[in-house]
């Protein structure tokens, strides 16, 4: 009744429908030592492989069930329990919640496969980009995000800028956008009392390296959720303690979350694609009156709230 290879070990929640324990004839025939030891076996089988079944070996069975009396409540014990073609016993309603369970792990694997790869796919990437600006003498700079490693690989790879260090490479980007800037507002100055035109977008220039990596990471990740365009002070303090939280506080094991900034993005995008799960975050299902246009805003992930949200109440399947 169950997949050969169902195997439920380390999930010790079985699902104990109430309703329809108290109107069974199990419930309503059995006398107190039948009942306790047909819950027993129905608990034991749980853990046994494949989930949900148990041997057909009344010597274990007996052991199993912690019944000192056996033989008188063998009959009511396994009631519903049937024999199938690979000689053990199922019972039809423990079987059905264990497929579910195992249905779950096996997604929740798949999902953690699936986050992995794409782990992996990005440090590769970023090792690839960092050697491709090493052979032209360029050295990445220090916790670079993935999109600035490849602006520098664009500017000095395939537009063929060598020997330039990524801080020169920098200052001449700086120089160039400050003259046409200038030459701009020059070319922007009339005789009469009209608006400027041509005025520059909010950029990102001045943010520590480690932020913008943080707000690449997001727009990554998480692109369904409202973009980062202004970087206010409220956004940049909570990115502040949130970084702070990761780099000083342990796990449940005592070993640190991140030792340094390139850890400290590492467990972030760990974050990030468990956040995808949360059906709240992610604006799934049904919201409450008064927030039914609410989309989670890059600070509040990074608030304490939003860390509780995710690591405390979110399926790894949603």
């Amino acid at each position: 009744m169950t997949p050969a290879d169902c195997d439920l070990r380390g999930m010790p929640f079985m699902p104990l429908e109430t309703v329809r324990l108290l109107d069974s004839d199990l419930f309503i025939l059995s006398s107190g030592d039948q009942f306790k030891a047909a819950v027993a076996l129905w608990c034991k089988s749980w853990n046994q492989i494949p989930g949900g079944s148990l041997p057909d070996n009344d010597q274990i069975l007996e052991a199993l069930s912690g019944s000192k009396v056996w033989k008188k409540v063998r009959e009511m014990a396994l009631r519903g329990w049937v024999k199938c073609s690979d000689g053990r016993l199922y019972h039809p309603v423990v079987a059905q919640n264990a497929i579910q369970a195992w249905e779950s792990r096996v997604d929740h694997r798949e999902t953690n496969e699936s986050r992995n790869e794409r782990q992996a796919r990005w440090r590769k990437k970023v090792k690839e980009m960092s050697e491709l600006l090493r052979s032209v003498n360029v050295t990445p700079p220090m916790n670079a995000s993935l999109a600035e490693l490849e602006r520098l690989v664009l500017l000095h790879v395939d537009n063929h800028v060598d020997g330039q260090t990524s801080t020169e490479a920098s200052t001449q980007a700086s120089l160039v956008d400050d003259s046409e800037t200038a030459n701009k507002r020059r070319d922007s100055k009339g005789t009469g009392k009209g608006k400027k035109r041509g005025a520059k977008a909010p950029t990102s220039a001045g943010l520590p390296t480690w932020l913008q990596a943080l707000i690449d990471l997001w727009h990554e990740v998480l692109p369904e959720l409202p973009g980062v365009v202004v970087m206010n002070a409220e956004r940049e303090q909570a990115a502040k303690d949130f970084r702070h939280w990761v780099l000083t506080t342990p796990r449940r094991d005592g070993t640190p979350r991140a030792n340094d900034d390139v850890e400290f993005l590492a467990w972030t995008r760990d974050y990030f694609e468990r956040a995808r799960h949360n059906d709240f975050i992610m604006g799934r299902g049904a919201r409450s009156p008064g927030h039914e246009n609410w989309r989670c805003p890059f600070e509040w992930l990074l608030s304490a709230k939003g860390m509780q949200k995710v690591i405390e109440q979110t399926t790894e399947a949603a």
